[in-house]
């Protein structure tokens, strides 16, 4: 498991990918953010996100709580420089919620941010893959 889940750290899941791009543009955009991240210090890891149901490369970066509300604006404008409709933020406690750029007042609930077998990720039009683990959102908690 990825040290960010098991010490319940904060962290958001931005990808710089978009399905009407090209793989050409995608493949730039994400090397052009992971190099960004990567420069800024961030503590970063590639996953596989699937957003409704389309596949994208995606980075899960690790914040620091004490500056959550700065590194949260960052990857906000993140986000909308790489045109992304959302970004994926989930708590210490593992509460997880989409924030999207052009309206931030309505970010999105979505449970728990859960690991769960490969068989029921897939069923989802939205999951996570780490490389190891599987997770969903769970609303039943929500």
């Amino acid at each position: 498991m990825h040290k960010s889940i098991q010490t319940k750290k904060p962290f958001v899941i931005i990808s710089a990918e978009k399905y009407i791009n090209t793989t050409e543009e995608n493949k730039k955009n994400h090397l052009d953010l992971w190099s960004q991240l990567k420069g800024e210090g961030f503590s970063i890891k590639e996953v596989e996100g699937v957003y409704e149901g389309t596949i994208e490369k995606s980075i899960l970066v690790v914040l620091n709580k004490r500056w959550l509300a700065v590194e949260l604006a960052t990857f906000i404008n993140y986000a909308a420089i790489f045109n992304q409709e959302s970004i994926l933020f989930v708590d210490e406690e593992r509460n997880a919620s989409l924030i999207f750029p052009y309206n931030r007042e309505n970010s999105e609930k979505l449970g728990k941010f859960i690991a769960v077998p490969k068989g029921i990720a897939i069923q989802m039009s939205n999951h996570t893959f780490d490389g190891k683990d599987h997770y969903i959102c769970d609303l039943r908690g929500a």
